[in-house]
């Protein structure tokens, strides 16, 4: 199955159009951007993981983690259906 066996599933999880529709004040936010057209390396799909922390918006503070997550698909890419 392609659930997690543990951690949130899913669990709060919702989509917004643009940043001023999230909560002023909320914490421990996760935020992704769909692309339309994907990057391929040799026609397969891929994502990369990035960890950063945000302590200050003026001045900007940002602190990004050395380490990361790069996943590639298996099978190659097709374009869905419009």
């Amino acid at each position: 199955s392609g659930t997690p066996t543990a951690g949130s599933m899913g669990r709060g999880i919702y989509l917004v159009r643009g940043e001023e529709d999230i909560e002023p004040g909320e914490r421990d936010v996760v935020i992704q951007r769909y692309m339309a057209k994907p990057l391929l390396v040799d026609g397969f799909k891929f994502d990369l993981r990035l960890y950063a922390l945000v302590t200050s918006v003026d001045p900007l503070a940002v602190y990004v983690h050395h380490e990361g997550i790069a996943r590639f698909a298996t099978i190659p890419y097709a374009a869905p259906d419009a």
